[in-house]
């Protein structure tokens, strides 16, 4: 059996993985055309009313190895979000998302679970944290170029403090932030931040986004994203020492929301230390159904 230690670490990575992999990014080459060279002046073009129904499958793969001890993980989770544009000002709208539907299985020596939020019956296991995501609204004012000016989590007094924290910081994540000048198709733009990489942690290394514009419609931006984390400044709790870390993907955001309704992100990660681990995260978002219905929230 597992270590307590091994198990705990192996829960608090995959927290990591679950909320910073929604921020991801794509490789691949454009090779610029004629049409291409027209620049664009990219802005979000906000409607009050407009919702959009989204899936996204995260599909893990850890390996922890303590001493002679390894053990392998493997999880995939679902999770099916409602965004809706309330109201704008301006320049800004005011985004509300709702998680209303989360699915996890996980068969691994350090987890096991078959949890459907579906059903009152299933159980999360050690990833209650996300099971409570569910009916929780996350409101946010966003610019249209993409910057979030303010959170809000309304309505619940009896929400942990822990889960409100975690669900502002999923929603900020998952955001593209647009440059302030006109770019071409293939053309390339950066924008240095500090990544939060585990809510409620101090884990909050110089990084740098880069972006690439792949292609822009009447509905819709596409955009290469590649994170660059400055491994120096990472700081992660224990004995955990960071060797290599990569995100990148490619993310279709739509214009009426200012959120992916499509994409693709993977991760990798090698971390050293008393404990050795490395990851693998291929993560998909598309557009879904309505939901049947919304679920309350768990109480386990």
């Amino acid at each position: 059996m597992p270590s307590s230690r091994a198990a705990k670490f192996a829960a608090m990575s995959i927290a990591i993985l679950m909320v910073a992999a929604l921020a991801a990014p794509t490789t691949g080459q454009e090779k610029p055309t004629a049409a291409a060279k027209q620049k664009h002046m990219m802005r979000f073009s906000f409607k009050a009313g407009t919702v959009r129904h989204t899936v996204m499958e995260q599909d893990l793969i850890m390996t922890v190895s303590m001493g002679k001890q390894e053990m392998v993980t493997k999880l995939k989770t679902t999770m099916w979000v409602t965004t809706t544009v309330k109201a704008t000002e301006g320049n800004i709208a005011h985004i509300e998302q709702v998680i209303t539907r989360v699915k996890a299985f996980a068969d691994g020596s350090v987890l096991k679970l078959n949890f459907d939020s579906d059903d009152e019956d299933s159980d999360p296991g050690s990833l209650v944290s996300l099971a409570s995501f569910v009916g929780k609204k996350t409101v946010m004012k966003l610019s249209d170029r993409g910057k979030a000016i303010d959170t809000d989590l309304p309505g619940d007094e009896t929400r942990p403090e822990a889960v409100g924290a975690e669900l502002e910081h999923w929603m900020a994540q998952g955001l593209t932030q647009l440059p302030d000048r006109p770019i071409a198709i293939a053309e390339p733009w950066k924008l240095k931040q500090k990544v939060s990489l585990m809510p409620l942690a101090e884990a909050k290394p110089d990084a740098e986004m880069a972006y690439k514009l792949l292609a822009v419609d009447s509905g819709s931006i596409t955009v290469q994203q590649r994170l660059i984390i400055d491994l120096d400044t990472l700081e992660l709790p224990g004995a955990v020492k960071p060797e290599a870390l990569s995100i990148t993907g490619t993310s279709k955001l739509d214009l009426r929301t200012g959120t992916p309704i499509e994409g693709t992100q993977i991760m990798k990660s090698t971390f050293d230390g008393q404990t050795k681990m490395t990851m693998h995260v291929t993560q998909t978002i598309k557009l879904a159904s309505p939901p049947k219905k919304l679920k309350k929230p768990s109480k386990k």
